[in-house]
């Protein structure tokens, strides 16, 4: 197992009156993604804003890189490599797919990203579209180029 980057344990969020999430806990180490899979939108957003600390209060305890982050607002969690997009996915839409994996990427990290070639293989719809124009790929297809490109960046915070 690796360098655990994200930690959350007992993590309860509150909006207003309502006890929206209960008790989450949450593993993940450096290299992975972690998707948020649930029934409906509002479940998600719920998951997200909570971990993100938009507009909720929180109890238990969210470590990023080994700091307690439980505390702190949505932009101090940025600051940390966390970061929450919602609809918009960050590519330039006129910009074939492989024009957008070939953008500079010099506010996405500290370096070290994954080369192209790696991409195309984790991800293969987009060497698939690689020539396709942003705007014509589906919704989905889209926010996958958006996470391509933060790995492309090698995101890493410290």
């Amino acid at each position: 197992m690796g360098e655990t980057t994200l930690e959350v344990i007992n993590l309860h969020v509150w909006r207003g009156q309502n006890h929206i999430l209960q008790g989450i806990n949450l593993h993940a180490c450096r290299g992975e993604v972690v998707c948020v899979i649930a029934d409906d939108y509002q479940s998600r957003r719920n998951a997200l804003h909570g971990l993100m600390g938009i507009g909720a209060k929180r109890e238990g305890s969210v470590r990023v890189h080994n700091i307690e982050s439980v505390h702190l607002d949505v932009l101090a969690m940025g600051n940390l490599g966390i970061n929450y997009c919602s609809k918009s996915t960050g590519v330039v839409r006129n910009l074939s797919c492989e024009e957008n994996l070939l953008l500079p990427l010099t506010n996405m990290g500290m370096g070290g990203g994954l080369p192209l070639g790696e991409i195309y293989s984790l991800l293969p719809m987009l060497k698939l579209n690689k020539d396709v124009p942003a705007i014509r790929l589906p919704p989905g297809e889209q926010h996958m180029l958006s996470v391509a490109r933060a790995l492309r960046g090698g995101p890493t915070y410290y």
